[in-house]
């Protein structure tokens, strides 16, 4: 999982730099979205494993930066009718590492 951690942490600099340049792009925005959930998922695992509250925080601020992307985008209509799914798993999965 440690080497899933370093891909992701890769890819959200790539996406990064490219929303620097080009704040309003949706695809990276939703890209972005997506490794902020990867993160949650794999901190998820790791907080399952072990029941780390670091590892919970992680994962629910994870899916938290997702959420906050995926709603931008839906004030901004700019959400893709397909993407409401994501946004709903998001919410779901914020309450869910809640405490």
């Amino acid at each position: 999982l440690e080497s899933s951690l370093e891909n992701l942490r890769q890819a959200e600099n790539i996406y990064l730099e490219i929303l620097r340049v080009a704040p309003e792009d949706r695809r990276s925005n939703r890209n972005l979205a997506d490794v902020y959930e990867q993160f949650g998922l794999t901190y998820g695992k790791l907080y399952a494993k072990g029941k780390s509250e670091n590892e919970r925080q992680a994962a629910r601020a994870n899916f938290q930066k997702a959420l906050d992307i995926l709603a931008r985008l839906d004030n901004n209509n700019s959400l893709a009718e397909a993407d409401r799914k994501f946004l709903n798993r998001m919410k779901t999965a914020v309450e869910k590492y809640q405490k």
